[in-house]
């Protein structure tokens, strides 16, 4: 009996608490953080600029935008500062290495390389926020760069994974991206919701007791 509602318990807390959600971490603002919730995504056969923002929206949420220099340390340093993240590109013998996208872009008639680049969401532009380009960038290499990502480009071998970005073609295929929520995406379970899982927990283990109650009259 004890042990049986100790299983309900544990399960009415993981229930709760939600471990499937573990990726997801929050910015405290008592922390001088946004309070956001951010959570970073891989695809391993690469996607485009166009589709992570989209599937960042499709969860109310949009492709991180990156707003201080300490909103860049927290995700670089949570999410972002892992290999299994980033892809070697280049020819051999640049060892550069492309890191998940971000949520900059350049409007279509923007002066290149650098002119009125932007955040989603209606977050401002890199110019009136924060901007951390990789040396050299951006620089609209091959005439169509015009959305960005974590980049490193200082040809070490093997490559290193750094927290500068870099302007990149938004049809290419890096395999990550790093979405950010501005309210939790799960929400907690409501009252009614609990009430009914205690409910029904209480309700079979009653039934299971009956049965076995039955089962040894036999």
């Amino acid at each position: 009996m004890k042990s049986t509602i100790m299983i309900l318990l544990i399960m009415l807390v993981c229930f709760i608490v939600n471990p499937s959600n573990a990726d997801l971490i929050v910015w405290p603002t008592g922390e001088g953080g946004t309070g956001h919730f951010y959570e970073i995504y891989s695809e391993p056969a690469g996607i485009t600029w166009d589709d992570a923002q989209a599937d960042a929206v499709s969860q109310s949420g949009y492709l991180v935008t990156i707003l201080s220099a300490a909103e860049n340390t927290f995700v670089f340093d949570n999410l972002v500062n892992d290999s299994q993240f980033w892809r070697v590109v280049g020819s051999p013998f640049q060892n550069q290495f492309a890191g998940p996208w971000i949520g900059a872009f350049q409007p279509e008639g923007a002066s290149e390389p650098a002119g009125d680049w932007q955040w989603v969401n209606n977050d401002g532009t890199l110019a009136s926020t924060f901007a951390n380009w990789t040396p050299g960038e951006p620089n609209n290499f091959g005439g169509n760069q015009d959305q960005a990502l974590f980049y490193d480009n200082n040809n070490s071998n093997p490559p290193t994974i750094s927290s500068t970005w870099d302007d990149y073609t938004g049809s290419a295929f890096p395999i990550s991206y790093v979405v950010e929520f501005d309210t939790n995406p799960i929400p907690e379970p409501s009252s009614w919701e609990v009430f009914t899982m205690i409910v029904l927990g209480v309700f079979s283990l009653r039934h299971r007791r009956k049965k076995k109650m039955s089962f040894n009259l036999l």
